[in-house]
């Protein structure tokens, strides 16, 4: 993580790559006309990208004298290395766009979570997670426990990814209020046109009354 006068450094470093000539659209290399690349060009660019990086030819002198050196640099940068004070980093998407803490330091509690008599209810589309990414979660929420226990955690039951909500809660609302079979119908046939696909879990996001898991589709 780098930040203050250092990230200003990087930026420099990051528009000066793709200022260069060898910095080119992806469509210049890939024909990404149709909706769907075979996955045998997909692995073929990638072989193609590491036999390139992996080739000493392709290196500046400088940088294949660091790259040998990489193991002796490691005591004098933990020497140089130094901490500046850090009060806030933006997090947009976690709706923390503020720059006093998370969320401008408000929060948000909810009174329903104990209450026997709350009646709300709705009808979501989930995906529930599969044994061992469910105990790497299970995990996480009783570390996070020992820092704040007085929180609410879901259960192991509870933990899911919501696809769509299909009818928001409400009160009073109950399943035989509406025809099942009529949406799973509907969701049957929606799912038919999508190709299978991977959800991996890593790092989190913040917003005003919780913390939840940054969830990305292969």
């Amino acid at each position: 993580m780098i930040a203050r006068p250092c990230s200003r450094e990087h930026a420099e470093n990051f528009n000066e790559f793709w200022a260069r000539d060898l910095a080119v659209p992806v469509e210049q290399v890939i024909d990404i006309s149709s909706n769907e690349i075979a996955k045998a060009a997909i692995k073929q660019k990638m072989d193609e990208l590491r036999r390139y990086s992996s080739g000493p030819e392709n290196f500046e002198p400088e940088v294949r004298l660091a790259i040998a050196n990489l193991l002796q640099a490691f005591p004098t940068l933990l020497q140089k290395m130094t901490w500046q004070p850090i009060t806030f980093i933006s997090d947009a998407p976690g709706k923390n766009a503020g720059n006093s803490g998370l969320g401008e330091g408000r929060e948000e509690v909810s009174l329903m979570i104990d209450d026997s008599s709350d009646s709300r209810r709705g009808l979501s589309l989930i995906i529930r997670p599969n044994d061992q990414t469910l105990k790497n979660i299970s995990n996480f929420l009783a570390a996070t426990a020992q820092i704040e226990p007085e929180q609410y955690y879901y259960n192991k039951p509870e933990i899911h990814t919501t696809v769509i909500s299909i009818i928001t809660y409400t009160n009073g609302f109950e399943l035989n209020q509406v025809n099942i079979p009529d949406y799973v119908e509907v969701i049957d046939a929606c799912i038919a046109k999508i190709d299978p696909f991977e959800l991996r879990c890593a790092g989190i996001t913040t917003s005003a009354n919780c913390i939840m898991l940054c969830g990305f589709s292969s």
